[in-house]
This record gives C-alpha cells, sequence and structure tokens, in this order.
C-alpha cells in the first residue's frame, strides 16, 4: 500500500479546494453539521437539510476533509469561488447573497466568493455594470462587514460558551441561526454576540420569485449576565422591534436575515471597556462632562 500523503506533499501542490455551490436557494448544498460529522463516508446524504439538494458531492468533500483531520490531523482549506442569483429582483439577490454568505461560513469554509461584481441589473452583479450605481446586494453585504468589525477582536474562550439559543419559534419555514462572536477590545473579558437568523426557505419551483413568508415570533434566550442591544433586518437595515422579559428576547424573523446584537450587561457603563464598572469609567465621564 502507498504510504499517506503528508501535509507537506499536499499544500505544495494545491492552495485549498474551491467549490460553485449554485442552486434554487441559498442553502441548496448546505447541510447538518452534527449529522455529516456522526454520518459514516457512505451516508453523508443523511446529513442533508429538508428541501436542498440531497446528494450535493460537496458534502462529500467536507466529511473526507474531517476524515482526514480525525486520521492524521491536518487539512486544507475549502472555499466557496462562485456562488449567486441571477434576478432583477435586487432585494431577492441580496438575501440570496447574505443567506449564502453566512452559512457557507458557519459550515466551515474560509471565503465566499460572489458572482459577479457587475453586470446588467437582471443578472448576478452587485453593480450596475452601466451607470455603475452599486445595487441592493453590494450595499447590504457592504454595511454587514462594517457591523461585524465592531467585533473584530477574537473571542474569548470559555467553558461553556456563553451563546444565545432559540426555545420557541413558529414559523412557517425551519429556523437557520448563526451565531457571530467577537470583542470590541482586547481588554474586554466577555463576549459580544451578533445572533443571526432568518426562516430558511425553499421550493421545487423558482426561489427568487416565491413569495416571502409571513414574519414569525421567536423567543431567544441569552446567557446570564447578557443583554439585547437592537435587532434589525439585514438586507433593508430597517429595526426590528424588540421585547426583552429577563434572559428572553421575542421579536419576528422572516426569510431576510435578522441581526439581534447582544452584550455582557454592564458594558452599558462600560466605558472603559474592561467588564466592570469602576474609577477608569467615572473618569472618562467626567472628562466628557467637563468638556
Amino acid at each position: 500500500m502507498s504510504p499517506a500523503l503528508t501535509e507537506s506533499e499536499v499544500v505544495n501542490s494545491l492552495s485549498s479546494e474551491s467549490y460553485h455551490p449554485y442552486g434554487n436557494c441559498p442553502e441548496s448544498h448546505a447541510w447538518d453539521p452534527e449529522c455529516l460529522e456522526d454520518n459514516v463516508l457512505d451516508d453523508v446524504w443523511g446529513g442533508s437539510l429538508e428541501g436542498r439538494n440531497q446528494t450535493s458531492n460537496i458534502k462529500w468533500a467536507r466529511k473526507k476533509l474531517l476524515m482526514n483531520i480525525q486520521d492524521y490531523g491536518w487539512g486544507f482549506e475549502q472555499n466557496i469561488t462562485e456562488i449567486g442569483a441571477a434576478t432583477s429582483n435586487q432585494q431577492v439577490k441580496a438575501r440570496f447573497a447574505m443567506r449564502a454568505y453566512l452559512i457557507h461560513h458557519a459550515l466551515g469554509f474560509k471565503r465566499v466568493n460572489f458572482y459577479e461584481l457587475a453586470s446588467s441589473p437582471s443578472g448576478l452583479g452587485f453593480v450596475d455594470e452601466n451607470s455603475q450605481t452599486p445595487l441592493i446586494p453590494y450595499t447590504a453585504i457592504k454595511t454587514f462587514m462594517k457591523d461585524i468589525s465592531g467585533i473584530s477582536v477574537f473571542p474569548v474562550e470559555s467553558e461553556p460558551l456563553e451563546l444565545p439559543s432559540v426555545i420557541e419559534y413558529n414559523g412557517s419555514y425551519p429556523l437557520t441561526a448563526v451565531p457571530i462572536i467577537g470583542r470590541s477590545s482586547i481588554l474586554e473579558t466577555k463576549n459580544s454576540v451578533l445572533f443571526v437568523t432568518w426562516q430558511r426557505t425553499w421550493t421545487t419551483g423558482s426561489w427568487v420569485t416565491m413569495s416571502s413568508p409571513p414574519a414569525a415570533s421567536a423567543t431567544i434566550q441569552l446567557p446570564d449576565g447578557f443583554i439585547a442591544r437592537r435587532a434589525w433586518n439585514l438586507i433593508t437595515r430597517e429595526d426590528v422591534p424588540i421585547t426583552q422579559d429577563g434572559n428572553n428576547v421575542v421579536y419576528n424573523i422572516a426569510d431576510d436575515p435578522v441581526m439581534l446584537q447582544i452584550h455582557y450587561e454592564c458594558l452599558e457603563a462600560d466605558l472603559y471597556k474592561d467588564n466592570t464598572i469602576n474609577f477608569n469609567d467615572y473618569s472618562i465621564l467626567s472628562r466628557n462632562w467637563l468638556e
């Protein structure tokens, strides 16, 4: 039997595996990560999501990567180098792009590249190729990047990890939740979370022309000591009203991703960003008051 390839031999031959997961909906090639990890290689299709591409070979490639990491302790990057949806409805195009970006990063892909930057407004582009006018997908992704840049410092490890959870939901489609975790400063000892949720709509017809489902109520349970600051629609940028009662936050979600901003409670008055209220915070307050 030939010896297994070493990591150095592989990285000298290729830099990454790249995929083009085009499909009828943004999550066509996505999977349940726990099911994929638990199932054997010949049954990776059992990890498919309802209404999605059951036999997508991207699931098989991810399983092979996980097996290689388990057996040999290393693997190589897997990236998305093309994905998008062609439609003149710019909000739908932005919805597709945002959901595709979120789900594939959450599943472990290192990079997600869209196709394409510029085209006619009815094509896949984010910019009108004739007028050079940015379209809704461009603005949505750009402002989302600004949102997450506010917590770009690597998160603090904690056991158990302090994350929100969905405890009640009554929508028409499965609810997808993606937590984005980080800190705004290296001085913070608690993480902040941007918790993104959406109804994972799918259809056997055309996804880009299907009607959006009614907004459905969801109840999100926060970790002890955390509060929700606000929620907003990542496509329209409109605020989504929230109601907080103790650790529970209630708001409505349809098929546009909605982001809930969550942080440790003392941060409201923690001007010095050290997760405590102390002399440093009063000093900052006093200086600004005197100015």
